[in-house]
């Protein structure tokens, strides 16, 4: 593409001066120079799909060059293929007021106001991604994912909402959907920095769980250990007198039962724990599952409310109250196999705890 003179936008030749206006243009060639030197690095980076780099690299070509039509036209591409559409729409309404005529933007702009559709999806996937951030930062982090899953099979090319959404799928502790998340994102932006570092977080995660763990064992045994060697220096001198055989076979007996109620108690009561974690895993896992086809739905009814109070309310405590909330839920539940199987996690729950 021609150099075009700043002051009068004459094409340059190549002496030092505008031909036409006389301008002195040998700085505006450095600085023209740069600006193509950031192009072709966005350019590259979008070529492999470091969009996120190709962001920055047309960022900076543009704030030295505000008038580089390829900088610009290439930038609301990269925006559009993010899933930002509006403000790809943006950058090239500005690239054709810069150059209204022999303009690639001219194109884009066109396709995209004739199908409405799209357009009308963008903007309602951009007011419900502002929605779900307002709703994170207040820490309703439930009805916020509920949001992003709404932009994100809506507009699956939106990489900041795949982000949010891993972000606070990693904070309630859920890594392997956040680990999904972070891959979508991508494998649309290979360079984004924000997953990069959020990976990385799911990294250390384990060592520093498996670390957590591993003092809290050598703590233990630890005193253990001084207990044991504590109560033999108390018991060892009773075993020297006369009721020493007696003594050793009492204490044996009661080291048995010990060692029985060591082994088979704690192991019922993991088992025990075990079925009932598994069983709140289930409900609670039933239970978003509903709330989000609920809460996609565009009939909004009066299930999605009920299930929100359900979540407020104590498994335990509050059993009269969840048990209504269910007979109503029945009624007014748009999913009738998956409320069932609601309810029956639910009085598993129940029925574990009460064994206990």
């Amino acid at each position: 593409m021609s150099m075009l003179c700043y002051q009068c936008g004459n094409t340059l030749g190549a002496g030092k001066y505008c031909l036409r206006c006389g301008a002195d243009v040998q700085m505006y060639r450095k600085i023209a120079r740069l600006a193509n030197r950031y192009y072709n690095e966005g350019l590259a980076r979008a070529s492999v799909r470091d969009l996120s780099g190709a962001v920055a690299a047309l960022k900076q070509c543009l704030a030295i060059d505000k008038r580089n039509i390829p900088a610009r036209n290439l930038l609301g591409l990269v925006l559009y293929e993010r899933g930002e559409t509006i403000d790809a729409l943006a950058e090239w309404v500005v690239s054709t007021n810069y150059l209204p005529h022999d303009n690639l933007a001219q194109s884009y702009v066109e396709a995209l106001q004739k199908d409405r559709t799209e357009m009308d999806l963008a903007s309602n996937a951009i007011h419900k991604f502002n929605l779900a951030l307002e709703q994170a930062r207040a820490g309703s982090n439930d009805l916020a994912l509920i949001q992003l899953q709404y932009v994100t099979e809506k507009v699956p090319r939106m990489v900041k909402a795949h982000e949010l959404m891993a972000l606070l799928l990693l904070d309630e502790g859920d890594n392997a959907k956040a680990k999904k998340e972070i891959d979508a994102a991508l494998k649309i932006d290979c360079g984004s920095v924000f997953c990069r570092h959020l990976l990385q977080e799911l990294d250390n995660a384990p060592r520093q769980d498996a670390a957590k763990n591993l003092s809290r064992v050598n703590a233990a045994m630890k005193n253990t250990a001084e207990n044991v060697k504590e109560k033999a220096g108390r018991v060892g001198g009773a075993l020297q007198g006369r009721a020493g055989k007696w003594l050793r076979f009492l204490l044996g007996l009661i080291l048995l039962v010990c060692a029985i109620e060591g082994i088979l108690v704690p192991t019922i009561s993991r088992n025990r724990e075990t079925a009932v974690n598994q069983a709140v895993a289930s409900y609670a896992e039933q239970m978003e599952s509903l709330r989000l086809r609920l809460a996609a739905s565009e009939d909004k009814n009066e299930a999605y409310e009920i299930l929100l109070q359900m979540s407020e309310l104590d498994i335990d405590q509050d059993r009269d109250k969840i048990e209504e909330l269910f007979l109503q839920l029945s009624i007014t539940s748009a999913d009738s196999d998956l409320y069932k199987s609601l309810y029956d996690s639910w009085r598993l729950i129940l029925a574990q705890r009460s064994g206990q």
